[in-house]
């Protein structure tokens, strides 16, 4: 009964430890989409900017085709006019894919990463939910087994207490015989 009882105790405790690690893997995905909250965030952000460079890229572009055909019409002061023009043009598509590709490379291993910390936390869910269905089994046999001792337990307090009955019977009837014989001697 005692052995049942301590293996009913260490699966009880193995199921808590089990429920213990489940909610810090909890907590750690909550971390973990908040970053991934905040990286969209600054994803947004950063496509806001981009969106804002696309549209100064576009801007630039429609003025230098409006300079370019005007250029034609006008003397070589607007030639300098429009090398400037090209050069914002160029920085501001290069900033615009500088933005892309920063986005994108901040983003992307945080994804990668998110999605195996994802599958892990499932794989630790189902085997957390594995370990407890299993220790509940544990533990409703160790229930099963200390209620079958203690019913041995009562059957062999009965016995024990049948056969006291049956030896002080014996003994009265020893007695009652020794008796009688010696009556039977004296006469």
């Amino acid at each position: 009964m005692a052995e049942a009882l301590t293996r009913a105790e260490a699966a009880e405790a193995e199921l808590q430890d089990a429920r213990v690690e489940l909610t810090s893997l909890k907590e750690s995905l909550a971390k973990l989409r908040d970053e991934t909250d905040s990286l969209r965030l600054a994803r947004a952000s950063a496509e806001a900017r981009e969106a804002v460079a696309a549209d100064a890229l576009r801007e630039v572009q429609a003025e230098n085709d409006r300079l370019t055909s005007a250029g034609r019409w006008r003397d070589e002061g607007l030639a300098s006019r429009q090398a400037e023009l090209t050069a914002r043009t160029d920085a501001a598509e290069a900033q615009a894919a500088e933005l892309v590709a920063a986005v994108n490379a901040a983003t992307n291993p945080l994804l990668r990463q998110l999605a195996q910390l994802r599958s892990q936390q499932q794989q630790l869910s189902d085997q957390a939910r594995a370990t407890e269905t299993a220790l509940q089994a544990q533990l409703v046999s160790a229930a099963r087994a200390a209620k079958e001792a203690d019913t041995r337990l009562e059957e062999a307090k009965l016995a024990v207490r049948r056969g006291q009955e049956k030896e002080a019977a014996l003994g009265i009837q020893l007695e009652e015989s020794e008796e009688a014989r010696a009556q039977d001697d004296a006469f």
